[in-house]
């Protein structure tokens, strides 16, 4: 019977490391350009993967930009300017324009009920696109204190 590339492939890498190889796969590896050339490449791959990151200098730094640069001389963090001018001028017209609406709305308890629902609704919906698209200038502005437990 015979046998692919791919049948002794997978025969090899079902193998546990340090395990005897078969011998028809080995025979197969060492008469099949490809397929040792594969093992070659896997080989090497796992030797790279399986070293200690070496980093030139030691690290006495306390902030991560400054480890990423030294680990990565090209990093160059991506600082981004948040407005928020757009967001006060938009909030201010939405407020105007409900204290408007408020003053020329007849006394109906049902319009009186469904205005202040669409009101909160929609300040709701404000308030939470203002903080999920500007969520890096409210996470970096917290400072979270964590008390020690006494002993």
């Amino acid at each position: 019977m015979k046998y692919t590339c791919e049948h002794y492939m997978e025969r090899y890498l079902m193998l546990d490391k340090g395990m005897r190889i078969p011998s028809d796969v080995r025979r197969h590896m060492a008469s099949c350009k490809k397929c040792s050339s594969e093992i070659r490449a896997l080989s090497k791959a796992e030797k790279a993967s399986s070293t200690d990151i070496q980093i030139p200098d030691a690290i006495k730094s306390d902030t991560i930009a400054e480890v990423l640069k030294k680990i990565s001389p090209g990093y160059e963090p991506k600082m981004r300017h948040v407005s928020l001018v757009s967001w006060i001028v938009f909030g201010l017209i939405m407020l105007t324009t409900m204290v408007l609406f408020a003053t020329i709305m007849k006394e109906d308890p049902v319009t009186t009920f469904a205005f202040s629902l669409s009101s909160a609704l929609l300040i709701s919906g404000y308030c939470l696109t203002l903080i999920a698209a500007n969520i890096d200038l409210f996470v970096k502005r917290t400072k979270v204190k964590i008390s020690r437990p006494k002993v």
